[in-house]
């Protein structure tokens, strides 16, 4: 699933109609639980965590299947609007979008496989939780439910290979090249952010 932030309608064009730029190998995520507080008691989830810019690009594409306790949280900085679409995605998948404060803002149910419509929240959000399609429904988790996560041992985490194509972002530069500003602590609380540690001198 790839991920944009943008805030344009020019940027939304650009995002269409982007060349795209090949990655081939495999890529590694980290691991967490997931619960969501519903009216009709605690869901448990067992997901993957996209955190850096080459996971959020590469998201759940290229999978064939998911259990259906399974998915990806995907963590965002403050001033960046999560922006999600389901580009080289095989599976229907529902998007929970969530707030800072755990408070699950909206909820898009069943996106199309392969789409490249930009799906978003019409409130603000800082993370996005991506279950099968019909988990929402089936589950009954709702606006306003609260989810809670916690980093499980960051050494059981999972390696998808994969050979494709996936589109450059709205920009033109690769996922290599973007860096988030703020990216999210990967210590103490699960919603505070710190600023980036700066790169050895080569």
């Amino acid at each position: 699933m790839r991920r944009y932030g943008f805030g344009a309608l020019a940027a939304l064009a650009t995002l269409l109609t982007a060349t795209p730029v090949a990655l081939a190998g495999e890529m590694v995520f980290g691991r967490a639980e997931v619960r969501i507080e519903t009216a009709a008691g605690v869901r448990i989830f067992h997901v993957e965590l996209a955190e850096t810019p080459e996971q959020k690009a590469r998201g759940l594409m290229f999978r064939r299947a998911l259990a259906p306790d399974a998915g990806m949280l995907f963590l965002f900085p403050d001033r960046e609007r999560p922006t999600m679409w389901m580009a080289n995605t095989w599976l229907p998948l529902d998007m929970l979008f969530i707030a800072a404060d755990g408070r699950i803002v909206h909820v898009f149910p069943h996106a199309v496989p392969r789409s490249r419509r930009a799906i978003s929240s019409p409130h603000p959000a800082r993370m996005v939780l991506e279950v099968p399609g019909g988990t929402a429904r089936r589950l009954g988790i709702e606006p306003g439910d609260r989810l809670s996560w916690r980093r499980l041992d960051r050494q059981r985490s999972v390696s998808v290979p994969f050979r494709g194509r996936i589109p450059a972002s709205p920009a033109g530069r690769s996922a290599q090249e973007y860096r988030p500003t703020r990216p999210c602590s990967r210590r103490s609380s699960a919603w505070r952010c710190r600023a980036p540690r700066r790169s050895p001198a080569p």
